[in-house]
C-alpha cells in the first residue's frame, strides 16, 4: 500500500495514543525533526483520511 500524502502523521499519533492510554506532554522535553521533501500527490488524501477515521474508530495500535 502505498500512502503518497496526507494524514499519515495524524494516524500514526491516534495509534501511539490508543497504545495503552498512554500519553505524556513533551513540550520542551523532546526534539522533533522533519526532513525536508517535494510534496507528493494529493490525489491519496481522502482515501487516507478513512484510514484515519478508522484507526480513531476501532482504536488501532498496528499499521495492519
Amino acid at each position: 500500500m502505498k500512502i503518497l500524502w496526507g494524514r499519515e502523521d495524524s494516524e500514526f499519533v491516534a495509534r501511539f495514543l490508543f497504545n495503552k492510554g498512554i500519553f505524556r506532554r513533551l513540550k520542551f522535553k523532546a526534539i522533533a525533526y522533519h526532513i525536508y521533501h517535494k510534496e507528493n500527490s494529493k490525489k491519496m488524501l481522502e482515501s487516507n483520511h478513512q484510514i484515519y477515521l478508522d484507526t480513531i474508530k476501532n482504536k488501532k495500535i498496528s499499521w495492519r
